[in-house]
């Protein structure tokens, strides 16, 4: 009797927690459950597109060249489905494929890709995985969609046999036009290989030329820079403004060739054409302000000549030069310095500015002699003896402002340092904490709670632990880290949030139809169980190889579930389980689909 009284409980919680299952696909459905295409050959419910008629006309081609008609479909995320295979399977016969079309369905926000055929399509599955291999995935990884639709629908081309049944003048189709339609395909794919070819090689070189180009281009600036200096000291800024501004317009053009090429050089791809358009937009901007520079050049020579205030520019390159020994001396002290207060700082670009100053204080020396020297003589080249004691003291004196600029940036950098460690602790807890709590939240309502709550919390607690590898080593990144943990969790939350109100709303208007109170008051204990997962936890162990079965084994709208006088489980042996699909997707016989004609495959990308 006891055990009678056990199973007629167990049964009565069953009851009550498949009248909670049952409902809650409708509120967890959307619109990325598996489609029925209605005769469209492209679905883009991800909005990725920007031409669909090019992804019609390649399938058009496919068609026209090999009789294989093929489907795509765009969504965010495969849901509605036990497996993302399946879903493509249920897709496909939702929209009436038959033995000669072929379902590609791409996730976009997932990154996953599956292709759905019959057992009667012409290829095998090694074909099948090559085409998607070497024409498909390269596309989707670099998130070209309409690229790897099409390259997709010409490697399905180039893997068959022209078909035999394409409408041929006089209804029949002679060995001459069989060979010539297959030597027409390879010439084609060898044409298009060349053309391909040609196109790397092009682009290939246009890039050596855009970097030799701003090689050169910055040299120039540099040069002309320390050009404009020496002008200026020497003739005054009234004959060297048209220099200036010419300087000032090449300066402007090169910044704009080194964003382009910051661009081309970043983590986020661009097509081969827009790589090509904007590598020679950055020719064009290197070779304007190159052209720029030397439209003033012949003007600056003739300044040049100018050397009548030789003796007076010499007077003053001789004072500085004198003074360069002692600012030396103290710049190699304050590199010491440095060494020994910032122990992990990077010193190398300053660690042999005093010996390469000394050596050009040297050089500024034997350049300020020579000068005197010249204009001693009646004819001599006097400027051109200032003019190297000019650069000579002019790069040690920028040499030396390096050391300074170090010293600053390492204080500054310490500062940073400081606050930014006070701001991580502060932002660990806090992360910590909605981590935390949201866990427990979705622990004891993970019977209502959805994938995408699961997914954001899993993802701030790997950032939480990313912020606690990094922050001994990296404050700065330890601290992004550490919010965006925070920013997961409470996204996770929210959605969490959402999942619960949308159970218990349906919980609420759910038809009892007029039972008892006893078995009201049992069916709200199999609510709360539901929704804490307990029940789940208690007859599948997690897993879904257990339930319930009774004598009629049907449901009925109007009369409830029929039981029979009990239950049993098909649980499997072992703790839990990771096939269990969540109570908002639809489970579909598998022999329907896996093993019912047809096959497919994909993966991720």
């Amino acid at each position: 009797m006891r055990g009678t009284g056990i199973r007629m409980a167990l049964a009565g919680l069953a009851a009550g927690a498949l009248a909670l299952l049952l409902p809650t696909a409708a509120w967890a459905s959307n619109a990325d459950d598996p489609v029925d295409l209605g005769g469209a050959y492209v679905l883009d419910r991800s909005g990725v597109l920007d031409d669909p008629a090019a992804v019609q006309d390649a399938i058009d081609a496919l068609y026209s060249e090999r009789g294989t008609q093929l489907f795509v479909v765009f969504v965010d995320r495969f849901e509605g489905a036990a497996s993302d295979q399946d879903w493509a399977h249920e897709s496909a016969e939702r929209s009436g494929l038959g033995d000669h079309d072929i379902l590609l369905a791409i996730a976009t926000q997932d990154r996953v890709y599956r292709y759905s055929v019959t057992d009667a399509f012409p290829l095998s599955d090694d074909q099948l995985a090559r085409v998607a291999e070497d024409h498909l995935v390269p596309e989707l990884r670099v998130n070209d969609w309409q690229g790897g639709a099409i390259a997709f629908a010409q490697g399905l081309t180039d893997a068959q046999a022209p078909s035999l049944f394409l409408p041929i003048a006089g209804g029949v189709l002679g060995v001459g036009a069989v060979t010539g339609i297959v030597v027409a395909g390879v010439r084609k794919r060898r044409a298009t290989k060349r053309t391909r070819d040609a196109a790397e090689a092009d682009a290939a070189e246009l890039e050596r030329r855009a970097g030799v180009a701003l090689v050169e281009l910055d040299d120039a600036l540099k040069t002309s820079e320390q050009e404009l200096g020496f002008a200026q000291a020497e003739f005054g800024e009234d004959h060297t403004r048209d220099f200036a501004a010419a300087l000032a317009d090449a300066r402007a053009m090169a910044k704009q060739a080194f964003e382009l090429r910051q661009k081309l050089d970043d983590a986020f791809p661009e097509t081969p054409e827009q790589r090509r358009t904007m590598t020679l937009q950055l020719i064009e901007f290197a070779e304007k302000a190159d052209a720029t520079l030397d439209a003033q050049a012949d003007a600056f020579d003739a300044l040049r000549e100018l050397d009548r205030n030789a003796p007076q520019v010499l007077e003053q390159v001789a004072a500085e030069q004198a003074g360069l020994a002692a600012r030396i001396d103290q710049a190699e002290a304050r590199i010491a310095e440095l060494g020994a207060a910032h122990p992990k700082a990077d010193l190398s670009t300053v660690r042999d500015v005093p010996a390469q100053a000394r050596r050009l204080a040297g050089f500024a020396a034997t350049a300020v002699a020579d000068a005197r020297a010249e204009l001693a003589k009646p004819k001599g080249e006097a400027a051109v003896a200032v003019r190297a004691a000019q650069q000579a003291v002019g790069q040690v004196t920028q040499l030396l402002g390096s050391v300074d600029s170090l010293a600053s940036s390492l204080a500054e950098q310490a500062r940073q340092n400081a606050e930014t460690a006070a701001q991580l602790e502060s932002a660990m807890q806090t992360a910590r904490s909605a981590v935390t709590a949201t866990q427990d939240y979705i622990t004891t309502n993970r019977g209502a709670v959805g994938a995408t709550a699961r997914t954001r919390i899993s993802e701030a607690e790997r950032r939480l632990d990313e912020a606690g590898t990094l922050a001994a080593t990296d404050a700065t990144a330890a601290l992004a880290q550490a919010r965006e943990a925070e920013r997961f969790a409470g996204d996770a939350l929210r959605a969490a949030r959402a999942d619960v109100d949308a159970y218990t709303e349906q919980a609420a208007i759910r038809d009892y139809g007029r039972s008892s109170p006893e078995e009201l008051a049992r069916y709200s204990e199999a609510d709360g169980a539901s929704l804490g997962g307990i029940l789940s936890d208690l007859l599948f162990g997690g897993s879904s190889g257990g339930g319930w079965s009774g004598s009629s084994g049907s449901s009925s709208s109007s009369g409830g579930w029929n039981w029979g006088g009990g239950w049993s489980s098909s649980r499997p042996s072992g703790f839990g389980g990771s096939s269990r699909r969540s109570s908002g997707s639809s489970h579909r016989s598998s022999s329907s689909h896996s093993s019912g004609g047809r096959r497919g495959g994909g993966g991720r990308f």
